[in-house]
Order: structure tokens, then C-alpha cells, then sequence
């Protein structure tokens, strides 16, 4: 039985499709814990802003994690899952691709399953094309549920497991 399950969200409207979803697939067992993930894509900053040097890249970065957790309660609450005590949500900085942070984050916490949403009406083709639910299928250490944009539609992958 799934009990920790993480979804992520890049914050649109969409993505309450994923997270509507796990809440009704996951949460008839009591132990089940749902985090909200938004990773916050800032490590191409330098490279844009060359001249705001060290100090004024950590502070936009820190800044922007602080706009992004905002508008991740506002998500919450808006959506009415703010005060569901088995849900948390949090924004992490991204080091390297969304999806590579996705599969850490999932891999940190011991993730039993994934779920994001996809912004394709066709399941099949968001998840074959080269996209972030197609690297998060490829490397996630644990299922992944992809959930059409109405919810409507779910496709859960699992990784073959290694064998001994």
C-alpha cells in the first residue's frame, strides 16, 4: 500500500488535475502522507544576470523559492487542501533539470509513488515525447501516475526492479 506519495506541481491550474487525483486514489489509508512538490528552476540565473555577481544571484534566488512557496499555499489553499493535515507542500531549488530534482526529492523523502500532471491531451504522446514527465518516468525510483489535464485519465509506469 502507497503511503508517501509526492506530487509535483509546476504551480498551474493544470496540475490540481495530479493532485485532486492522488488525494482520491491515495488517501483511504490512514498512514498515506501527500507532498507538493514545485521545484523553483533558478540555476540558470547567473548566466542572465551576469552582473548582479554572488551576493545579488543568492538574493534573487532566495527571493524567487519565497514568491514560489507563496504561490504554492495560495495553490493549497485555493484548491481547499491547506488545512488536510496529511498533506504538506514544499518548494525546493532546482540543481540541475526539473525532472533530475523531481526524482531526488522523491528518492530523498522515500517516495512510494509519483504523481504530475501532463499538459498533452494524449497521454502516450506527453509521455513518450522528450519532456519532464518523460525524464521523471526514466529515472523516478519509484511509479509514476501521470494525470491527464482534466483528470480524467491516468497512466502509472513502474520501473522494473533490479534484480538480486
Amino acid at each position: 500500500m502507497h503511503a508517501n506519495i509526492l506530487v509535483a506541481t509546476d504551480l498551474g491550474l493544470h496540475s490540481l488535475a495530479a493532485l485532486r487525483y492522488a488525494v482520491e486514489e491515495f488517501n483511504q489509508n490512514p498512514a498515506t502522507r501527500i507532498t507538493v512538490l514545485n521545484v523553483a528552476p533558478f540555476d540558470e540565473i547567473p548566466a542572465l544576470y551576469p552582473a548582479l555577481g554572488s551576493e545579488g544571484v543568492e538574493r534573487m534566488v532566495t527571493d524567487g523559492v519565497t514568491h514560489n512557496h507563496d504561490r504554492l499555499t495560495e495553490f493549497m489553499t485555493n484548491a481547499g487542501f491547506a488545512d488536510n493535515s496529511k498533506i504538506s507542500w514544499k518548494v525546493v531549488r532546482c540543481h540541475g533539470t526539473i525532472a533530475q530534482s523531481i526524482c531526488e526529492y522523491a528518492r530523498s523523502i522515500r517516495a512510494d509513488h509519483i504523481v504530475m500532471v501532463i499538459r498533452s491531451h494524449s497521454l502516450i504522446r506527453e509521455a513518450l515525447v522528450g519532456s519532464i514527465p518523460h525524464d521523471v518516468l526514466s529515472h523516478a525510483p519509484c511509479p509514476v501516475t501521470l494525470v491527464g489535464p482534466e483528470a480524467n485519465a491516468a497512466l502509472t509506469h513502474t520501473q522494473p526492479q533490479a534484480s538480486s
